[in-house]
C-alpha cells in the first residue's frame, strides 16, 4: 500500500499527459520508475478498487463513499490552519464528461459539463473547506435560501477564529 501511495504522489510531481503513460513501454513515456516499483496491472487494479468507506457503512446519497474522505479533509484544514483575513467563496467545476448523476451543465463555465465545487480559498489559492453540490439540496431549508446555506456551512467554523496577519 505504502508503494501505491507513493506512485500516486509521485505522478503528482511528474507531469504525463495520461495515466497509461506512466506505466507504458514507448520510449517517449518511458518512466522506469513507475515499472519498478509496481507491475501496471497491479497498480490499475488498486487504482480501481480503492475507496474510503465500508460497503455496508454506506448511505443512500450519491457522495456516500466520499463525504468521509472530504470531512476529514475540512477538518484537518480546520484544526491545523489558520487562514488570512481575504478569504473568499468561490464556485468551480472538475472537468466530467462521464456518466454521474449530479454532473452539472453550466454554460458560462470553460468546462461546460462536470462537478460542481464550493470552495472557501485564500486570495493566495489555498483552499480551505470544499463542498461538492450533488445536484440536489442537502442542507434543508434555509431563511437565506441555498446559496446562504452554503455560505453559512463554508464560514461555519472560521467566523469566530483568530486570523493570521496579511502578508503584504
Amino acid at each position: 500500500m505504502r508503494q501505491f501511495l507513493g506512485v500516486l504522489l509521485y505522478m503528482g510531481c511528474v507531469k504525463i499527459p495520461s495515466l497509461e503513460h506512466y506505466l507504458s513501454k514507448k520510449s517517449l513515456y518511458r518512466a522506469p520508475l513507475f515499472s519498478r516499483i509496481m507491475p501496471r496491472n497491479k497498480f490499475q487494479l488498486m487504482l480501481r478498487f480503492w475507496h474510503f468507506i465500508n460497503n455496508e457503512d454506506s448511505g443512500n446519497g450519491h457522495l456516500c463513499k466520499m463525504i468521509g474522505l472530504l470531512d476529514h479533509l475540512n477538518n484537518t484544514m480546520d484544526n491545523i490552519y489558520y487562514p488570512n483575513k481575504n478569504i473568499s467563496i468561490d464556485e468551480s467545476m472538475m472537468l466530467w464528461k462521464g456518466r454521474l448523476v449530479f454532473r452539472q451543465y453550466v454554460k458560462n463555465k470553460r468546462h461546460k459539463y462536470g462537478i460542481k465545487f464550493y470552495e472557501l480559498c485564500e486570495s493566495d489559492g489555498i483552499v480551505l473547506k470544499v463542498k461538492i453540490y450533488p445536484g440536489e439540496t442537502t442542507l434543508g431549508k434555509h431563511l437565506l435560501g441555498q446559496t446562504g446555506a452554503i455560505v453559512l456551512y463554508l464560514m461555519e467554523n472560521f467566523s469566530g477564529k483568530r486570523l493570521s496577519p496579511v502578508k503584504r
